[in-house]
Order: C-alpha cells, then structure tokens, then sequence
C-alpha cells in the first residue's frame, strides 16, 4: 500500500498511562481542585471507576452554551480537565466513554 505524505501509518499507546479528558462548564468548576476524586461510569466496562483530578486547564475556552441570563447575559465557557484512575482499570482504553454526574460531586 501507499500512504501519503504526513498520514501516521503506525500510533503506539501506552495503555499503563491512562487519563479521562472531560469538558466541564464554567458554572460546575466552582470548588473542584487538582486531587479531588469523582466516580465515573464506563459503558464499555459496564462499571463505575473512581478518578483523581490532575489537570485543570488555566483558561476556558469559547463554547457555544446557553447564555447565563436571559437579559444581556453572557456564554458560559468551558475548561477542560483530566483525571486519572486511582486504582489500574483492567480493560480501560483511549477512547472510551466515561459518564460523570456532577451533581453527585460534593462542593
């Protein structure tokens, strides 16, 4: 076969060295810090595994939510962020989905 200029034909992943990269809205950052632990669900796994918070991104992105106030409001941005297993996830690849429930995340 051939391949292009610039295409990867080979990607190596170390899979010992995981994290969960999410998206998080302004309005939900308030309180959470590098280290707090959240419990995500993995549909893949069909479990739940537990994370700590290791990066926060300094500067929110432009993102295209709802305005805050009906009234002359502003969009809200969002950070993103990356927490990784505290325990080795038998199974757990780049790619997958973790689902958090915020609301559950004590303040």
């Amino acid at each position: 076969e051939l391949v292009g200029a610039g295409y990867p034909i080979v990607t190596i992943v170390d899979l010992t060295d995981v994290w969960v990269t999410f998206n998080l809205r302004e309005d939900r950052l308030a309180g959470l810090a590098i280290g707090d632990r959240l419990t995500a669900r993995v549909p893949a796994l069909g479990r739940e595994i537990e994370l700590a918070v290791s990066f926060i991104a300094p500067q929110g992105d432009f993102a295209t939510w709802r305005s805050t106030s009906a009234q002359g409001g502003f969009d809200l941005k969002t950070f993103e962020m990356r927490a990784r297993p505290v325990a080795p996830v038998a199974g757990l690849r780049p790619g997958m989905s973790a689902i958090v429930k915020w609301d559950r995340i004590p303040r």
